[in-house]
């Protein structure tokens, strides 16, 4: 099964800045989110936003235009850098935006929220710092780390289970990093975590890359432990993994949230293909294995929910940013995207005037359909339509905004500008579908690895495999098919080329049998996951 951080398109930046101000500056670890938009997008964006330039309604006397407050923008440069993760950690409550709680349209209580996600006084989060730190390059101002870097070529599931990675290989590692999985354990024994981060786009979240580096080193304790029938060891690498992936969710940012499906993607992935080819296992392990597994699902929290609720935050956030010129449309765009200018690229001199009520009000109610569309349990029930119909509105608002400027003359356009939609809801949505997705993938794949896992059971206890999973499922500790998250029905199994298959129905909702694999929702097809035969288990005894 193909990693799920490999369907993931995002970009992290690692620099640290300042947030405008001693008034404004914050010692938090700060992180920059960068969920990788189309450049297209952006630059049709940009053009509809700059329209208002381009058409004089963004001038004060509808001809010149407006200037650049650059005082108005921070001195990035005299921000201090932090030096040790104690430094760029803060528990502050007072980052609550002064907007908060002012509208009676926000989609949520963002003070109440922000409270809630306030860091405890005994907190994991400067633990993991400590402990990952030393070996990740993202919390080492940028220095790069020879061990990381060998942990992630090692950690590719596709060789470790052909075996063409030497097992001395994996062990040196192992034995080089086991003080960082000592001190992440002793981490992990403090029950709470919350990493308090930045709230504007510009924030920077390098602790969401470091902490990917603990996954890689499961998957090669899930190799180690599979030649050496080291249970235990499996057991632990699994739980420290599922562990640090649900810390990141508190407060997390949208590209947190899908770092933490990666990490679980990568996990479920290193059971499958590593874990379950043991035919060492046993009955027992195997039912340790499933409440590990459903223990995390029912700890987890509701990975859109938390991250659309930050990424609102951040949009509002980023509204104000432009109205006061702390950052232009381009900067918001390129931390958005990832996107740097292109030779030939170009924009009108000064900041765009836009209607900072409408873009507002566009922003309120477009987290309120997506909030409502990340509350619903199933993908089948078109639960995007009503995102997908606002969208479609603001966009032909836009439409209707630029043919009345082509029929107003020059002269008078200035006073459009309070009639101006909003430009910029295409940057506030551009990510909500694709976490949505993400999640549902995520979930599919949670599920499909456990009805997997009571497969392999019943083929220890019986022999063969059952005509249905039910049947495996009611000896198991689950006793119940898992719900397939696309259409709320049970997942299906199949034998496909004389090898069992569970599979989800995918979301096109079509049930295809199993016959047709899904390539993670890029084809027509099911959703497919492939018990190991017997035959394979030989194998690799």
């Amino acid at each position: 099964m193909v990693d799920l951080l490999s369907n993931i398109s995002i970009r992290i930046g690692c620099r640290r800045v300042g947030l405008g101000g001693a008034n404004r500056r914050q010692s938090c670890l700060t992180g920059r989110c960068r969920p990788l938009l189309p450049i297209a997008t952006i630059r049709c964006l940009k053009c509809c936003a700059f329209a208002l330039l381009l058409y004089g309604v963004g001038c004060t006397d509808g001809n010149a235009p407006i200037e650049s407050n650059s005082s108005a923008r921070p001195d990035q440069s005299s921000a201090p850098t932090p030096t040790s993760p104690d430094e760029v950690f803060c528990t502050s409550e007072t980052d609550v935006p002064v907007w908060a709680g002012q509208r009676v349209d926000e989609p949520f209580d963002v003070k109440a929220y922000l409270v809630s996600r306030s860091a405890p006084r005994d907190n994991a989060a400067p633990l993991y710092l400590a402990a990952l730190t030393p070996i990740c390059r993202y919390l080492a101002d940028g220095a790069d780390s020879p061990l990381e870097k060998e942990v992630s070529e090692l950690a590719d599931i596709e060789n470790l289970a052909a075996g063409t990675i030497s097992r001395q290989r994996i062990e040196d590692v192992l034995v080089r990093v086991a003080p960082v999985l000592e001190q992440i354990d002793a981490a992990q024994t403090t029950p709470k975590c919350v990493f308090v981060t930045g709230l504007s786009v510009d924030a920077l979240m390098p602790h969401a890359l470091a902490v990917q580096t603990v996954s890689r080193l499961s998957i090669l304790q899930l190799k180690q432990a599979q030649k050496d029938g080291d249970f235990k060891q499996i057991e632990a690498a699994i739980q420290r993994s599922f562990r640090i992936s649900r810390d990141l969710q508190p407060r997390g940012h949208e590209v947190c949230q899908l770092v933490s499906m990666a990490m679980d993607g990568r996990t479920l992935t290193g059971i499958e293909r590593l874990t379950l080819t043991d035919s060492r296992l046993t009955v027992q392990q195997l039912d340790r294995l499933l409440e590990v597994l459903e223990t995390h699902k029912q700890q987890m929290l509701n990975r859109v929910e938390e991250g659309l609720k930050m990424h609102y935050i951040v949009s509002r956030n980023s509204i104000e940013d432009l109205r006061s010129g702390r950052l232009t449309l381009d900067e918001i765009a390129d931390f958005l995207s990832g996107l740097t200018e292109q030779p030939g690229d170009s924009s009108p001199s000064g900041l765009p005037r836009f209607n900072y009520e409408a873009e507002i009000a566009a922003c309120n109610k477009l987290f309120k359909h997506a909030i409502a569309a990340a509350e619903k349990p199933t993908y089948c029930a078109d639960n995007l339509q009503e995102l997908r119909q606002e969208l479609q509105r603001r966009k032909s608002e836009i439409d209707r905004f630029k043919d009345s400027i082509a029929l107003t003359p020059p002269s008078e356009r200035a006073r459009l500008r309070d009639r101006a939609p909003s430009f910029l809801y295409g940057l506030w949505a551009a990510p909500v579908e694709s976490l949505i997705e993400a999640e549902f993938r995520s979930a599919a794949q949670l599920a499909g690895t456990q009805m997997l896992l009571i497969l392999r059971r019943y083929e220890i206890v019986h022999g063969s495999i059952p005509g249905n999973l039910q049947e495996a499922a009611a000896e198991s500790v689950l006793k119940t098919v898992q719900t397939d998250p696309y259409d709320g029905k049970p997942l299906r199994m199949a034998v496909v080329s004389g090898k069992p298959t569970v599979y989800s129905v995918g979301k096109d909702c079509q049930d295809d049998g199993g016959r047709a694999d899904w390539n993670f929702g890029q084809e027509p097809g099911d959703y497919l996951f492939v018990l190991p035969s017997k035959t394979q288990l030989r194998r690799q005894d």
